[in-house]
């Protein structure tokens, strides 16, 4: 099966990475498009997919013509959110990506036999996020990110990056504000914690040490006592989105603490395999825990290995692509 990917940068940049990887694993064929760099006529031409990833907020007039034109292929798009969420969510306060009525629109006018819609949620919460897609337009699902156990698995400690605490993302306002509450505090005083912070957007301490390949990423989760994991202030309000960072730490068999977010705890590790903080204060109290007890970090280390392995790498997420076109 050939599988045409529309290319996002960010986030999604890696969740679409492990997908492509886990459908090569099946022996297809995928391949990530560019859409600045190359015509729709020309991606879909030359290829001509079997089943084509995109978003739905992404369309324009030439990628709805080649889908229209080919009715049997499958389509999967992800969508911005159109459900009971929009009613709940204040937007200027935290930005989660809503539908559009272009969107709307555009999605609509695709054709195609084998359209199905999906947003970065466990399935038992996709009705939050998008029931109004359907109910109106097409089958949704929820599709969480995963691990890629071809890219992040345990490894040998690295001498040279070895830690009490790493972190590897990057830092922005909106994000900002959940660091500025976990992450910041456990860097001063300097020296009280060795800790390594990597990541593409610069941050506002001395523990920053740039950018970090992949290779070099597993690494130094292997080589780090504990890898906290934060999120964006809506997970914890909301409580519906798991970043993937949560799935790579656990994949490396790498010992982290989280902050509060529901489905972390009521979807994904429902037998208390995470150690998940309530507020900072008690994540500060955890951090300080765990570093001295090499026990609790192999425990809760190895059983949310496990329950990844066991259903959430990206070839789970690829046989429920495919599922839902059954």
């Amino acid at each position: 099966m050939k599988i045409l990917i529309s290319h996002e940068h960010n986030a999604s940049h890696y969740i679409y990475t492990g997908i492509a990887n886990a459908f090569g694993l099946r022996g297809d064929s995928c391949i990530f498009w560019n859409k600045e760099s190359t015509p729709a006529f020309d991606a879909f031409d030359r290829f001509e997919p079997d089943l084509f990833i995109g978003q739905g907020y992404n369309l324009d007039r030439a990628t709805i013509k080649c889908l229209n034109s080919r009715p049997d292929m499958k389509v999967l798009l992800k969508v911005g959110c159109w459900g009971p969420v929009c009613q709940d969510v204040d937007t200027e306060k935290y930005p989660i990506l809503l539908n559009a009525a272009e969107e709307i629109r555009n999605v609509e006018s695709i054709n195609s036999k084998n359209l199905v819609l999906f947003n970065y949620v466990h399935p038992k919460r996709k009705d939050y996020l998008m029931s109004g897609w359907e109910e109106t337009v097409a089958k949704t699902i929820g599709l969480l990110p995963a691990a890629d156990p071809s890219v992040y698995f345990p490894e040998m400690e690295d001498e040279s990056l070895k830690c009490d605490l790493s972190f590897v993302g990057g830092y922005w306002p909106y994000k900002g504000q959940n660091l500025d509450k976990y992450i910041i505090p456990l860097c001063y005083p300097i020296g009280k914690y060795n800790i390594k912070i990597f990541g593409n957007q610069a941050w506002p301490v001395s523990q920053y040490m740039g950018m970090i390949g992949d290779e070099t990423v597993r690494r130094l989760f292997s080589s780090s006592l504990i890898c906290p994991n934060v999120s964006e202030p809506h997970a914890n309000i909301f409580g519906f989105e798991v970043n993937e960072r949560v799935f790579k730490l656990a994949s490396c068999k790498s010992f982290f603490i989280s902050d509060q977010i529901a489905s972390l705890t009521e979807d994904i590790f429902t037998e208390n395999e995470a150690v998940v903080a309530q507020d900072p204060n008690s994540f500060h109290d955890l951090v300080e825990e765990a570093l001295n007890n090499p026990e609790m970090r192999s425990s809760h280390a190895s059983a949310c290995y496990e329950t990844v392995m066991k259903n959430h790498t990206y070839a789970h997420r690829v046989q429920q692509i495919m599922e839902s076109f059954s």
